[in-house]
C-alpha cells in the first residue's frame, strides 16, 4: 500500500511539474489535473474499501483466503497505478499538442490549390502546392529558376518567420529552392512564392497541384549590436574561416 502511494506521488509530481511549467497552458492543465485527481481518488477509495473488508473478516479468514485477498489488493493497486499513469500520459500528450501548435492566419487566393498540409502527424514541415494555371505547366530548364506561386498569403506571428524549404524527394533530383531557406517576414502580406531552381541536367516540369516546396514556422530573435573593440577569446585556433577542417 505504501509503495503504491509513493509511486503515485512520484508520477503525480512529475505530471504537476509538466502541467504547470508553461504559463500559457495553466488554465487548460488545471481542468485536466482535476479530472486526474478525481480518477486517482476513486481508485484509492476502491483499494481502501477492499482493505477495510479484509480487516473486518481477518479474524475468521484462513491463511489461503488471506493470501487471495492480498492478491486482490495488489491487483487493485496495480490497476490504480496503471490508470493514473495512463491519465498522466494522456494529459501530457494533449498539452504537447496545444503547446507546439501555433495558429497562423492565411488567405486562400482565387488560384489557390489548397492550404499547406502535413502528410503525417509527426511531420515537421507542411507541403506547399504549385498554384499555376491548369493548362500552363512550367518547364524549368537545367540551370534555370522559376518563380512558382502558391496561392496563399499568410500573416506570420511577430517573433517568427515562415521558412520556405526544398522537398527531400526533389532535392535528391537536384531540384530545390534557390534561396533556401527563404524567409517570409511577419510584416509581409503578399503571396508566398517559391523560387524553384533546377541544378540537374534534365528539364523539370511543374504542373498545377504539384508539391514544390515545404514551409515551417521558426522563432526568431532581433539582434541588438554591441560595438566592442575586441571580441572575447574562443577556443584555441588560428581563427580563420573554415579553420576546423573537413575531417575529424
Amino acid at each position: 500500500m505504501l509503495s503504491m502511494i509513493l509511486v503515485l506521488r512520484q508520477l503525480y509530481g512529475d505530471a504537476i511539474a509538466v502541467l504547470t511549467s508553461p504559463v500559457a497552458a495553466i488554465r487548460y492543465a488545471r481542468l485536466e489535473a482535476e479530472d486526474l485527481a478525481r480518477d486517482v481518488v476513486r481508485d484509492f477509495r476502491n483499494v481502501q474499501a477492499l482493505w477495510r473488508r479484509m480487516r473486518v473478516k481477518a479474524g475468521s479468514l484462513t491463511k489461503k483466503t488471506i493470501t487471495t485477498v492480498r492478491g486482490r489488493i495488489a491487483a487493485a493497486s496495480d490497476r490504480a497505478q496503471s490508470h493514473a499513469a495512463g491519465i498522466i500520459s494522456a494529459v501530457v500528450a494533449r498539452l504537447a499538442r496545444r503547446l507546439f501548435v501555433r495558429v497562423v492566419d492565411v488567405v486562400s487566393l482565387p488560384h489557390c490549390v489548397g492550404l499547406p498540409d502535413y502528410e503525417t502527424d509527426g511531420a515537421a514541415v507542411a507541403d506547399v502546392y504549385a498554384a499555376i494555371p491548369e493548362d500552363s505547366n512550367v518547364i524549368v530548364r537545367p540551370g534555370d529558376v522559376a518563380i512558382i506561386p502558391t496561392g496563399i498569403s499568410v500573416a506570420v506571428p511577430f517573433g517568427f518567420k515562415l521558412e520556405v524549404l526544398p522537398r527531400w524527394s526533389l532535392a535528391v533530383k537536384l531540384i530545390g529552392v534557390a534561396n533556401s531557406p527563404a524567409a517570409v517576414d511577419s510584416d509581409y502580406r503578399g503571396e508566398v512564392k517559391a523560387i524553384v531552381e533546377n541544378r540537374s541536367e534534365a528539364c523539370f516540369m511543374i504542373a498545377r497541384g504539384d508539391r514544390v516546396c515545404q514551409v515551417d514556422l521558426v522563432p526568431v530573435f532581433r539582434m541588438i549590436w554591441n560595438r566592442v573593440k575586441q571580441l572575447s577569446p574562443a577556443d584555441p585556433s588560428d581563427g580563420e574561416f573554415g579553420s576546423t577542417g573537413l575531417r575529424r
